[in-house]
């Protein structure tokens, strides 16, 4: 229980930032290429956290949909402003940045990787047979304490033994793998004809089926479509404007790219757009899609896509941390989701694959 209960304080803690003040722990320049960490506080009493988490979705209590402020929260769960200042003292000799969340909850930590070894004490640990190898870090332990984790740092192993390549995934997992391809998931290769007028297509394949999927109509009739609204979409690729105002112009969507604002969370705009010229991948197909979904459903909404993607060292876990993060801070929309793509799935080799990635897997082989 005192496991979930972390978890979900954790978790939850974030959900009380708004906009933050960059301190400059150094203003010495951050080696290239630059590094981003985060930093997870605990909050100062989890039960009560945990108990508040569940009171707000509770229609019987006094705080039902009461949703705390930064200040109140941090007041109420946030560490307190003499240790959030004690680890900004702790920093400023290892040259690297700091940019505090006001819930007093996270903290993001910029510099080179070397610097942030040396801020965190970051060690190599050798893994037991069959275990992922970690990165231990260190800290004193006034601030150790109240950390529940450094997300996104990591060391490589020594290269002081021969080591032998990393190992692929054995014929075993393969096979594994395969077998779940070979699930009972509905599986369609009908693909959208875009010759169809607005409508048609929008009620076979776009906004409408979905509407009328969910019982969203009579919103619509309304002419409730977002007006005065924001969604922000947690992504980890930017999109381009060709593929969204295609869409728009396939289904009959009225909306501009005026309504898209783009807040880019790990790396910045140049190098967030090189990647796009580099190729389709994966991760830009769903965030383009979720984009494309979102403002057909609610056209006149504003949408905030928070970009956490780095072509630098920054780790990806850590990058989607720091979007999340971000969004929750910057206080300004109504509902959050997060784009997640079927590559993680891919790349980590899962054993309980999705439905989505069976259905990709089928296609490809």
């Amino acid at each position: 229980m005192r496991g979930n209960q972390i978890i979900l304080a954790t978790v939850t803690g974030l959900l009380a930032g708004s906009v933050g003040a960059v301190l400059q722990v150094d203003t010495a320049k951050a080696a290239s290429p630059k590094t981003v960490v985060n930093v997870a506080f605990k909050p100062t009493n989890e039960t009560d956290l945990t108990n508040y988490v569940y009171n707000t979705v509770d229609p019987t209590s006094g705080d039902f949909h009461h949703y705390l402020t930064p200040s109140e929260f941090a007041a109420k769960f946030g560490q307190s402003a003499s240790y959030v200042q004690s680890f900004e003292e702790y920093l400023k000799p290892y040259h690297v940045s700091a940019y505090v969340y006001p819930g007093n909850l996270a903290m993001k930590v910029e510099g080179s990787k070397t610097n942030l070894r040396k801020a965190f004490k970051a060690k190599f640990t050798q893994p037991h047979k069959n275990q992922t190898p970690v990165t231990k870090y260190t800290l004193p332990g006034n601030l150790s304490d109240k950390v529940v984790a450094v997300i996104g740092l990591y060391t490589e192993k020594p290269a002081n033994k021969k080591s032998k390549a990393t190992k692929k995934a054995t014929a075993h997992q393969k096979a594994a793998l395969m077998t779940r391809y070979d699930a009972d998931v509905p599986n369609s290769d009908q693909k959208p004809d875009t010759s169809l007028p607005s409508n048609a297509f929008s009620e076979k394949f776009g906004a409408d089926k979905f509407t009328s999927s969910y019982n969203l109509t009579p919103l619509l009739n309304k002419v409730l479509q977002g007006q005065g609204q924001r969604i922000g979409i947690i992504s980890g690729s930017d999109v381009k404007d060709s593929d969204l105002t295609t869409y728009w112009n396939q289904v009959g969507v009225d909306t501009n790219l005026n309504q898209i604002h783009r807040i880019y969370t790990a790396d910045d705009q140049a190098n967030v757009e090189k990647v796009l010229k580099l190729g389709l991948t994966p991760t830009q197909i769903e965030s383009t899609l979720d984009v494309q979904s979102a403002t057909a459903v609610a056209p006149k909404a504003d949408i905030d896509l928070y970009i956490g993607e780095s072509i630098d060292t920054t780790t990806s876990t850590s990058a989607q941390y720091g979007a999340f993060m971000q969004a929750i801070a910057d206080n300004v929309d109504k509902q959050l989701t997060s784009s997640f793509s079927s590559s993680i799935e891919m790349a980590a080799y899962w054993n309980d694959q999705s439905a989505t990635m069976i259905n990709i897997m089928k296609r490809l082989t």
